[in-house]
């Protein structure tokens, strides 16, 4: 394995140089359990620091944890009262505990975004050290991983880097790769812990992890001592200890009050529940297989993870690492087994099993392994002698472009990145049947990603061959050495956009001046637990700004995928509340757009803005609310009284 380059030890060098060079770029004599620690110090410390810099972002898990801590009260009934305190989540009670000592919206945001960041960080960072035992190649790859880039990748469930509202899924996916990445490295214990603990964190996720590790733990029987395994059952039976208390903790906190009026609805639920899934539910539609996340990225998976293989036996430092690329490889058909067969079953079948593929969202598992393309790239490329020049290319490129355009960058870096490694095993395979393989991977992404480009338009072909001749020219043509600092500089310089360029949030995503002035009002003039409702969209997140319960907002909807036995009451509340009547699909076309129903789109708006005040004051009566909160954009028909720039609060009288 070819070491990053880094100063060489100097007989005077002061202990505390030696002691950085070798934990946080050679990694010589740390096991990897020392070189994991040490990165997630300093993956730790930026997580801070980005979210001092750019903010908080308020978090999805305080919503149920204000209603489980007790500081949110919704009517005997409520699909929020029903559902949130079953929220089956660790995370969310953790919170909840919190709130009850510290009932601050913006500080326990504040730390679930760490958390989100610091996940973003340490899990490529750490599946690259596993992959080449070498510290500086996993802060490469978490420094390239700043540009967002892997979301190119993503499936109908959206990959994100910087802290976003809805943190679960992204929690959770990278929790999963992170118990691959420990298991893969040996890190038995935490590996096994967090194995066992995963159903509490995210529960869909052990649906492919477990299977995967219980094959991963028949490949390596032969290298886990006695006491490991010992060890490795102790601790994944502490993390199911874990998930059975929180299981007695839901039950015994979950109310079991029925359901008295106006929330006792006899509607049909299969019908609102399918024609929700059919024309809103943007997780669970049919998969995109002409996008880059279900046709390009799949291939360029299991062509790196074949570069991998085909590594000549004297690069494989030890006797596990054909294990690792083969538990890669079985990570990679697990995955992408479930994302289509999955798909494909529950869209075709129904009954118990197809309802749990269902609400497991099979689409939503290809992003486990996009995760994964960025670290596997940068492992090919650190065979090469060349690497530590094209590295530091790479990452001048994205200082570049992170500062002029964001989004220019995460579009097309990804394929850069991908040229480079193919480039890289190409150089290194020579001549005969190992540069034909090297070849062959190629085109197996080159071939589809040029296709792609005449159909539409898709621009992944040209950056691949970008990144191609960028390498082919750092092998072949630039023979300039580099100063040795150069390496590291260039990995500073690319953190500099991730931190300097503001991100662009969106208002219900923290907390505005009118906030503060809804929340004074409501104080003044209205009861503690006196409901407020708003419009599907955009996301606005009154209930954790206020302290007071929403009626219903966006995330209502998407309570009947998880727990199917609300959709007749959701269904009811949509078409009371917002005219769209789910239960009718007659009446559901004047609220679509090309068949689709996009939450807050002008038709949808529409429909709520057509509300007449009678129809307001009927709707108040049933389910007991008077005040309203609708953008200034559509203005609707009561009382205003508490104006603001983009926001306006009317009460029904």
């Amino acid at each position: 394995m070819i070491e990053v380059q880094s100063p060489i030890a100097h007989p005077r060098e002061p202990a505390i140089l030696s002691f950085a060079r070798s934990a946080l770029w050679t990694g010589e004599g740390l096991t990897f359990g020392r070189m994991l620690l040490y990165g997630a110090m300093v993956c730790f410390v930026y997580s801070v620091l980005a979210v001092l810099i750019h903010g908080v972002t308020l978090d999805q898990d305080l919503v149920p944890a204000q209603v489980i801590a007790g500081a949110v009260h919704y009517p005997p009934g409520h699909p929020h009262g029903i559902f949130y305190p079953r929220v089956f989540n660790l995370p969310t009670y953790f919170l909840a505990g919190l709130w009850k000592l510290i009932p601050s919206a913006v500080f326990l945001s504040a730390l679930r975004n760490c958390v989100f960041v610091f996940l973003s960080v340490f899990v490529p960072f750490a599946m690259t050290v596993v992959l080449t035992h070498r510290p500086g190649w996993g802060f490469i790859a978490a420094t390239l991983s700043l540009s967002e880039t892997a979301r190119e990748f993503q499936g109908t469930y959206p990959i994100f880097f910087y802290p976003e509202f809805a943190s679960d899924g992204h929690i959770g996916a990278h929790m999963a790769v992170l118990i691959v990445v420990l298991l893969l490295g040996g890190a038995w214990r935490w590996g096994g812990f967090f194995l066992g603990l995963l159903p509490a964190i995210h529960p869909t996720m052990a649906a492919i992890v477990w299977p995967w590790s219980i094959c991963y733990f028949y490949l390596a029987a032969h290298r886990i001592a006695a006491g490991e395994k010992r060890r490795l059952y102790l601790f994944i039976c502490g993390g199911l200890a874990v998930c059975g208390a929180l299981a007695c903790l839901v039950f015994w906190s979950a109310s079991n009050a029925g359901s008295p009026p106006p929330y006792e609805s006899h509607a049909n639920g299969g019908i609102i529940y399918h024609l929700f899934e059919a024309t809103t539910d943007t997780h669970r539609r049919p998969l995109p297989m002409s996008s880059l996340g279900y046709s390009i990225h799949p291939l360029a998976l299991f062509a790196l993870i074949g570069l991998l293989f085909w590594k000549p036996r004297s690069e494989f430092g030890a006797s596990d690492e054909r294990e690792k690329a083969l538990g890669l490889l079985v990570i990679g058909i697990l995955v992408w087994a479930y994302v289509y067969l999955g798909s494909a079953y529950f869209h075709n079948s129904s009954g118990r099993l197809a309802q749990w593929v269902q609400i497991s969202m099979p689409g939503r598992f290809s992003n486990l392994t996009a995760l994964l393309i960025i670290p596997l790239s940068i492992a090919q490329i650190a065979r090469s002698d060349r690497a530590p020049i094209l590295c530091t290319v790479l990452l001048l490129l994205q200082a570049g472009f992170g500062l002029w355009d964001r989004d220019y960058l995460r579009m097309n870096l990804l394929f850069v990145i991908l040229g480079a490694a193919f480039a890289t095993h190409a150089y290194l395979s020579g001549k005969g049947l190992a540069r034909w393989k090297a070849l062959l991977a190629l085109g197996i992404v080159a071939v589809p990603s040029a296709f792609l480009y005449f159909a539409r338009g898709e621009k992944g072909i040209v950056y691949l061959c970008f990144g191609l001749l960028l390498a082919t020219a750092v092998f072949y043509a630039l023979r300039v050495n580099l100063p040795r600092w150069s390496l590291v500089a260039s990995v500073l310089l690319a953190v500099v956009p991730s931190l300097a360029v503001p991100l662009k949030q969106l208002d219900g995503q923290h907390i505005t001046p009118y906030d503060h002035q809804l929340s004074a009002w409501l104080t003044e003039h209205a009861a503690p637990d006196e409901p407020i409702i708003t419009p599907m969209g955009p996301l606005s997140e009154f209930q954790l700004k206020t302290g007071h319960p929403v009626m219903m907002e966006v995330e209502t909807l998407y309570l009947m995928t998880y727990m199917p036995a609300l959709a007749p009451v959701i269904g009811d509340m949509a078409r009371d509340l917002y005219g769209v009547d789910y239960s009718d699909p007659s009446q559901l076309a004047r609220v679509t757009t090309n068949g689709r129903i996009f939450l807050g789109s002008t038709p949808v708006s529409k429909a709520w803005q057509s509300k007449t005040a009678e129809d307001w004051k009927h709707a108040g009566q049933k389910y007991n609310f008077r005040l309203v909160l609708s953008l200034n954009i559509v203005p609707i028909p009561l009382k205003p009284v508490l104006p603001g720039p983009r926001w306006t609060l009317y009460v029904i009288e």
